[in-house]
């Protein structure tokens, strides 16, 4: 419509434009949209005008937001229904390298050199990937995402148990709140004493470094 108003404004300021001209630069701009089935222009006189189908274009609506899948696979091979689910997964494999790549698994930066080591490293991201996905389904009910349900678990820890000045064992307290939630809906049994092997481990995240005790 705007196309057609500066065409028709054109025209009426320069007599000596040719109308045909115009159409032809409309139309073009119909094809290029796709709606030369139910739209039209033609001129009268010197004016252009668009006509519109309704009927045809009632039709057409009907496939608003509808897409068409093709394949080059036999239909015995796979049928329309396996070809639209496969096509969906889609969805779920950039989820998932997203998820390695920017989210709490964080697959880079790589600081290795050689190729086995890369891939050792890339392999170890794609086994935590299937740990995640199995945490997801066993978390689905609870509203919350697996990096938020990790940072929940990362609060757990042990109180350590002196005897004559001794550590001797370590005692978990019991988890409450989401933290029981949880554990409970992957089916973890905390145990009550741990046994202290005084060994430091350094963990780095994000925002700061911490160094745990065992």
């Amino acid at each position: 419509e705007r196309l057609v108003e500066m065409k028709n404004e054109y025209l009426s300021e320069h007599p000596k434009a040719v109308v045909e001209v115009a159409l032809r630069d409309v139309n073009a701009k119909i094809e290029k949209l796709f709606v030369s089935k139910w739209m039209k222009v033609f001129a009268k006189g010197r004016e252009l005008y668009l006509e519109i189908d309704k009927d045809t274009f009632a039709q057409e609506s009907r496939f608003d937001g509808c897409y068409v899948l093709k394949t080059d696979l036999p239909s015995e091979k796979a049928s329309k229904e396996i070809i639209h689910d496969r096509y969906k997964d889609l969805g779920q494999v950039e989820n998932a390298f997203r998820t390695m790549k920017t989210a709490h698994l964080e697959v880079r930066p790589v600081h290795l050199r050689l190729a086995n080591r890369t891939r050792a490293h890339v392999f170890v991201v794609m086994l935590a990937y299937m740990i995640t996905q199995k945490l997801k389904k066993y978390w689905k009910d609870l509203n919350v995402t697996v990096e938020e349900s990790i940072a929940s678990l990362s609060r757990v820890c042990g109180i350590d148990i002196l005897i004559d000045e001794i550590s001797c064992c370590q005692k978990i307290p019991e988890p409450k709140g989401i933290v029981k939630k949880l554990f409970e809906s992957a089916n973890v049994i905390i145990p009550d004493i741990l046994p202290s092997r005084k060994v430091n481990v350094t963990t780095k995240t994000k925002l700061e470094k911490r160094r745990l005790s065992y």
